[in-house]
């Protein structure tokens, strides 16, 4: 185990003990105590309705996991009491999370003519317990309560010394939360700056924005930020969208290098696109960027979960290392954790009062922060872990690629001098047996039987020399041995080179359009090649006696100036050219088998062509075919 992964063991094992060890201490309360009151709960739409028209009104059993449309209407709780204290003794009122931008409170008391007394409360006074009567009089107390936020809220009733020891577990429980999240916050920026990448930066921007967001929805952001209280109503949109748009980030970031960009995960970067449009209107409006959240959220997670299946089937090989194993089963997790409410996040806090009430259950919910947190880290490490098996396996192919490499190298390097070699032993006996023939010709009288017979091995000889030729002039265009150098010349050079290299009286030029003191800018050796082939060609498959011709020709166009070089010749009768191969590398048609070659000519040529920005193309008419290319001019 290495250093930093043990610091990290370290960190969670002691951060969940501080955790336990607070949430322990913090429930040694001694007595069981009663309800006091029974919950209910009434929302005004009109925001129209006093007091006398809402004790005549119906409420409805207060849920802590109902979300309450505190932005549109006015919500009023009524205060049933079940219990009696004793006289004297006055309930205090706590209202999680402290989101709440009013309250006002309406107790029944005998010293006021209307038999009520009716207290308001602003934001920045709701940061400690408030007064709201005793039930001795066992009449309703009622609670009115406003926002710009639509909430779940969950109301403390109890006494003071009670709510007090509330808000002291609260403030421990969400003080050690804060300290995990900004410990790890602080890991998180000392591993980008370390190793800066887009992984690294999307953690710490989830870290800042859940820290920001459990700081905001508690008492204790008026005592750390000195600014205006009302503006934590308007951070904590931002924070909490911010946060579920950084987690969704790290979920597709983590999914995509799992599955190396597979299509399914690609599918679901439209949440990301979503997600991110929601954290921009949270800017704009808060409290309908959480609406959209919360319920694009629950469509969210089992689209996520279908979509990792579907492409964990679909890949080619199903993750077998134990890297992958763990990593898929956390996207999995991560996919299906919803958002916390008032309801499972505080409840635990209170039932803390008296420890007879705690569940085993709720203990997890206590703990959920700091799972969270282990199953990021967990899940991190993983994929470091993977990444790094990746990265040492892609080194040991690159390594065996790399000596392969080196092994044709030296195998091309072997060929090239072989090759070179038997070039040159060839080239030796073959112009020795020109001069022989030549000599023998010019012995032979013209009437002599023998003359064919030498005219045609001298046209053989002159047969292989080509080949041979060919073969080497590949090989160095191959090798890179003849690199593509643009330079000015004048079209007048490259058509007195062609005359000079095929001075056969079959072959007629045309020049039209343009005249041969025409610059232009290209390689003069490319273009003298490509011509080269496609002349041996037409020579070589025409009919006997035929004509070739080589046409130049200027053509011009709005949008560019060109020159069309073409060659065409007739063909035999019998002759089939398949177009869809007749430049690939080796093909000779069943026509052209009866004359020697390669079938590397046409090949060679269109390589050239394209090295140029062009492309020869195949053309027939009748019994007449053209090859055409051009160059800008």
């Amino acid at each position: 185990m290495t250093q930093w992964t043990f610091n990290k063991t370290i960190f969670r094992f002691v951060t969940t003990a501080l955790l336990l060890c607070a949430s322990v201490q913090a429930g040694a309360a001694d007595n069981r105590h009663p309800d006091w009151a029974k919950l209910e709960v009434l929302v005004d739409a009109s925001i129209s309705k006093n007091l006398e028209d809402v004790t005549k009104s119906a409420f409805s059993p207060f849920d802590a996991k109902q979300k309450l449309p505190l932005s549109q209407s006015v919500v009023w709780l009524r205060l049933r009491p079940e219990n009696t204290i004793e006289k004297g003794q006055v309930l205090f009122l706590k209202i999680l999370p402290a989101l709440i931008s009013e309250v006002t409170v309406y107790a029944p008391t005998t010293k006021s003519l209307n038999n009520w007394t009716v207290q308001s409360y602003r934001t920045e006074q709701l940061s400690k317990p408030i007064p709201i009567g005793s039930t001795s009089l066992g009449q309703d107390i009622y609670v009115r309560i406003t926002s710009p936020l639509d909430l779940r809220i969950l109301p403390v009733i109890d006494t003071k010394e009670n709510v007090d020891l509330l808000q002291r577990i609260s403030e421990a429980y969400i003080v050690c939360t804060l300290t995990i999240l900004s410990l790890a916050s602080v890991l998180a920026l000392a591993r980008l700056v370390i190793g800066f990448n887009l992984l690294s930066l999307v953690i710490f921007t989830f870290l800042v924005c859940i820290t920001i967001t459990c700081l905001v929805g508690t008492d204790l952001f008026n005592l750390v930020v000195r600014s205006d209280v009302d503006d934590k109503l308007d951070i904590f949109p931002v924070a909490l969208s911010g946060a579920v748009f950084s987690i969704i980030c790290i979920w597709l970031l983590l999914a995509n290098d799992l599955f190396n960009g597979g299509n399914w995960i690609k599918a679901a970067f439209i949440f990301l696109l979503i997600y991110g449009l929601i954290f921009v209107g949270s800017f704009f409006n808060g409290n309908k960027a959480l609406f959209i959240l919360e319920n694009a959220k629950s469509y969210t997670s089992p689209i996520m979960v279908g979509l990792l299946l579907l492409q964990t089937l679909q890949s080619k090989y199903l993750p077998v290392k134990t890297s992958e194993k763990l990593i898929l089963i956390l996207l999995i997790v991560f996919a299906i954790i919803s958002l916390p409410n008032a309801g499972d996040f505080y409840q635990p806090l209170i039932e803390m009062v008296n420890r007879d009430n705690l569940k085993p259950t709720n203990l997890l919910i206590l703990l959920r922060p700091v799972l969270s947190l282990t199953f990021l880290t967990l899940t991190v490490w993983h994929f470091e872990n993977l990444r790094s098996e990746r990265i040492s396996s892609l080194k040991y192919e690159l390594n065996i690629t790399k000596s392969s490499l080196e092994s044709e190298s030296s195998s091309l390097a072997l060929q090239k001098r072989f090759t070179a070699m038997l070039a040159h032993e060839i080239k030796n006996p073959l112009m020795a047996s020109q001069m022989a023939l030549g000599s023998i010709r010019d012995r032979l009288v013209d009437e002599d039987p023998s003359i064919p017979r030498v005219k045609s091995i001298q046209h053989s000889l002159q047969e292989i020399d080509s080949i041979i030729e060919r073969c080497a002039e590949i090989d160095k265009y191959e090798q890179g041995y003849m690199p593509l150098v643009m330079e000015k010349f004048p079209l007048g050079d490259l058509v007195c080179i062609m005359k000079a290299s095929h001075p056969s009286e079959r072959i007629y030029t045309i020049v039209r359009g343009t005249d041969e003191n025409l610059v232009l800018r290209s390689d003069l050796y490319y273009i003298k090649s490509i011509l080269n082939n496609l002349l041996t060609n037409a020579l070589k498959y025409s009919v006997a006696e035929s004509l070739v011709e080589l046409k130049v020709e200027y053509k011009s166009s709005t949008s560019n100036n060109e020159l069309l070089f073409s060659v065409s010749n007739e063909i035999r009768e019998d002759a089939k050219l398949d177009s869809t191969r007749v430049f690939d590398r080796y093909y000779r048609s069943e026509s052209a088998k009866q004359q020697s070659g390669a079938g590397l000519g046409l090949w060679l040529a269109q390589s050239m062509a394209q090295a140029l920005g062009s492309h020869i193309k195949l053309k027939t008419d009748r019994q007449f075919v053209r090859f055409e290319f051009s160059i800008h001019v």
